[in-house]
């Protein structure tokens, strides 16, 4: 199995010499590559990385500004591998990250969107080594104590597809080809990568959170509540995706707009409640239509 891992950059290369560091030498019989899309930087990525980050595992692909989206696809055209592994360029991993993704698709021929953790640094560490990195202090995922109400079994989980963040994320490259991969509409932050196993999921695949495939995310400054151009993004892609996709689930994504919205003065951990809120009134509608079309009978 030929396994392609990859990664929109933007001028970010600190963070990206620590995601390349724990790629290059990873513990997997597979073949595997790192492709960088190089999203419109300043100085392209290839100029600046450390010369023992010269390897032959690692394509760069340059494209003007276009976004997430756009580079992910880019990276999903020049890719020819059997998995890919979607990963954003803040992401440092363990030696096992690829062969512990690529393991589910040798047991399942059925189109499978899997997804891993994310803890969090509070800092982008310089001069260290992957395994000292993996020893500093770090957060638990922010979807965590959503799980622990609920469940992790994203099939078990109404609002699962909403939670497939793209920063770790693997499948079949066929899969998201089938999908025509991701939508370059969505601008700016948010929703792209939600709206895209949205749709996977209302073909039929199945969605899986892997617990075992966690990275951590290197800290990078942001302002809470989100800055107002933010969150003109963030709601403008909502927008968006309820237009496209007429359904009173995608609809209920209104109801975290608190959360991001910087005129509102919330704490931190509303995200989860509001998560809880939503589940929860998916699930009243499903047992409604339920018990109407038993009524029917």
């Amino acid at each position: 199995m030929h396994i392609s891992v990859i990664i929109p950059y933007r001028d970010r290369i600190d963070a990206l010499t620590n995601t390349l560091t724990s790629l290059v030498s990873q513990r997997t019989p597979r073949r595997y590559e790192i492709l960088v899309v190089d999203d419109g930087s300043v100085v392209p990525p290839q100029n600046l990385v450390l010369h023992n980050l010269i390897s032959e595992n690692i394509r760069y692909i340059s494209q003007r500004n276009g976004g997430i989206s756009k580079a992910r696809n880019a990276g999903l055209h020049a890719s020819s591998a059997d998995v890919v592994i979607f990963l954003d360029c803040d992401m440092v991993v363990r030696s096992d990250f690829v062969e512990s993704h690529a393991k589910l698709f040798d047991f399942s021929a059925s189109p499978l969107l899997q997804v891993g953790p994310r803890r969090q640094l509070s800092v982008t560490p310089k001069g260290l080594s992957t395994e000292e990195i993996f020893e500093l202090p770090s957060v638990d995922d922010d979807r965590t104590d959503f799980f622990s109400v609920f469940s992790s079994s994203l099939a078990e989980i109404e609002i699962g597809w909403h939670l497939c963040f793209g920063h770790n994320m693997s499948m079949r490259r066929a899969d998201a080809i089938a999908l025509s991969g991701f939508d370059e509409n969505f601008q700016g932050w948010g929703f792209e990568d939600c709206e895209f196993a949205y749709r996977f999921r209302k073909l039929g695949g199945e969605l899986i959170y892997n617990p075992s495939i966690a990275g951590l995310h290197q800290y990078h400054e942001f302002k809470w509540p989100v800055e107002a151009t933010r969150y003109k993004a963030w709601r403008q892609n909502l927008d968006y995706f309820s237009s496209k996709h007429r359904d009173f689930s995608v609809m209920c994504q209104y109801i975290l707009d608190p959360y991001f919205n910087p005129n509102n003065n919330v704490l931190d951990n509303i995200w989860t409640e509001l998560l809880i809120r939503m589940e929860k009134i998916l699930r009243i509608a499903k047992d409604r239509r339920g018990n109407a079309e038993i009524a029917k009978v």
